[in-house]
């Protein structure tokens, strides 16, 4: 079991992982689409979090990011 440390630890990993993600979306595309935005602040699985980063990462385009099972395809 997390001790509260831990807790608010992962919290914040996972938190800053988010802001990242959403960092490379808009450096990458130039927008994050509200609907992605609220996808992805409803993700606290840091594993996830880890597999769309690469995801968004590989991606040339938002379409492409968003299409062939894309992000709820993690």
């Amino acid at each position: 079991m997390m001790t509260l440390t831990e807790k608010w630890k992962m919290e914040g990993i996972i938190g800053a992982k988010k802001e990242d993600i959403l960092k490379l979306i808009n450096l990458k595309f130039e927008r994050v689409p509200e609907e992605l935005e609220k996808l992805i602040s409803g993700i606290n699985d840091l594993e996830e979090l880890d597999k769309l980063f690469t995801k968004v990462f590989l991606a040339n385009s938002l379409e492409e990011l968003l299409r062939d099972g894309g992000i709820n395809g993690l």
